[in-house]
């Protein structure tokens, strides 16, 4: 992680406090997407995973690089966002399937891990039950027909599109009224 702190330097305070000033959220959110909403992009070297790593290392510490020679100290407490209580308000839990994540531009590198899901304030409910719950809404859900998967696929785009479907929700059929 110290190759990184020298090509991050300059990028570090900014992805910290784009962590801070984030808005509460009662949904958990992929890590994929908080990359792209405080703006961390890859570089030749890591890939996208590598520098949020890097920043929880950091944010944990309470400071970035070495202490003795060159750093970065924070304007906020030192918080392990592994855990509840923390001074970002912030927190996430690692949750679901291994999946591949890219390495650097330069390398042919793809690393596979469980992804880590972020939350700021209070959810509305966990992970687990927030990933079982969308996986019901379009038809990923273990055991259902392929008909009742693809309808509940198609609904689900419907939904994201029109806003206002007919959802078949654990075998019942629900009608939305737009006001």
């Amino acid at each position: 992680m110290s190759n990184l702190y020298g090509q991050l330097k300059n990028k570090t305070v900014a992805f910290v406090k784009a962590m801070y000033n984030l808005p509460g959220s009662p949904v958990w959110v992929h890590e994929n997407v908080l990359y792209n909403v405080i703006g961390i992009t890859t570089g030749d070297t890591f890939g996208k995973k590598d520098v949020m790593t890097y920043l929880l290392q950091g944010i944990k510490k309470g400071y970035f690089g070495n202490k003795k020679t060159d750093s970065i100290n924070l304007d906020y407490d030192a918080s392990d966002l592994s855990q509840e209580s923390n001074a970002y308000n912030m927190t996430y839990q690692v949750h679901g399937d291994y999946e591949n994540f890219d390495g650097g531009t330069l390398q042919q590198k793809v690393s596979s891990a469980r992804p880590r899901w972020f939350r700021k304030g209070t959810p509305v409910t966990n992970v687990k039950t927030q990933t079982n719950i969308v996986n019901a809404l379009i038809g990923n859900e273990k055991g259902l027909s392929e008909e009742v998967s693809s309808r509940r696929r198609n609904n689900f785009k419907s939904f994201i599109r029109d806003g206002c479907p007919n959802l078949e929700v654990a075998g019942q059929k629900i009608k939305f009224k737009s006001t």
